[in-house]
């Protein structure tokens, strides 16, 4: 079987320019953050839960946005075993 062997487009100034950047990115201390899948914002992952429940693209009135958000902080703060 042949080896594919991958031509690199990018020039070697620009190489050199960004190889910082993905040397930080690969440092022990930044990669720990991520070992307990802490890689998202909590108010992302809420916003998340609330909009799966109420979606933007239907309409809705005030009350059922408030209950998807009640139920999505449930839901968020305590998994799927939350009981009301």
């Amino acid at each position: 079987m042949l080896a594919f062997r991958h031509k690199n487009n990018v020039p070697v100034a620009m190489m050199d320019a960004i190889k910082c950047v993905f040397e930080d990115l690969t440092k022990d201390d930044l990669l720990v953050r991520c070992v307990g899948a802490y890689t998202q914002n909590p108010n992302e992952s809420l916003n998340n839960f609330i909009w799966k429940v109420c979606p933007k693209t239907v309409f809705v009135g005030k009350r059922t946005v408030e209950i998807a958000a009640a139920e999505a902080v449930l839901q968020f703060n305590e998994g799927l075993k939350f009981h009301l």
